[in-house]
């Protein structure tokens, strides 16, 4: 007879993450515009190392938007195309809801409303 404590019961996690964007309405050239990320976990399962990644606009090249900094999150463009952001998150519990800003600038040559 095997003893309780040699046996191991594998448990299976699952996170379902949504995600929302909301950005600044109206956007004119040689601006700074903000996204607004929202993250929520609707579980069941606690979220790790969580990453949002976005992509900025590339046409014109290269690119009508440059990202600045964030706000809540650490974000990075990616080493190669650096119109893709990776945004950290790290560990979100079941049901949390975590928000970040990204701030970009938005190219003087681009044309209100064309964003």
């Amino acid at each position: 007879m095997i003893p309780i404590s040699a046996i191991t019961t594998p448990v299976a996690t699952s996170a379902d993450l949504a995600l929302a964007l909301a950005s600044t309405p109206t956007v004119f050239g040689g601006e700074r515009s903000v996204v607004t990320p929202t993250v929520v976990n609707n579980g069941p399962s606690d979220a790790r190392n969580v990453t949002v990644q976005d992509s900025l606009p590339t046409v014109p090249l290269p690119g009508p938007v440059s990202f600045i900094y964030s706000d809540g999150a650490d974000c990075r463009p990616d080493d190669v195309n650096q119109n893709i952001l990776f945004c950290s998150l790290g560990y979100m519990a079941a049901g949390a809801r975590r928000t970040f800003d990204i701030y970009v600038l938005v190219d003087p040559s681009v044309p209100a409303g064309t964003l």
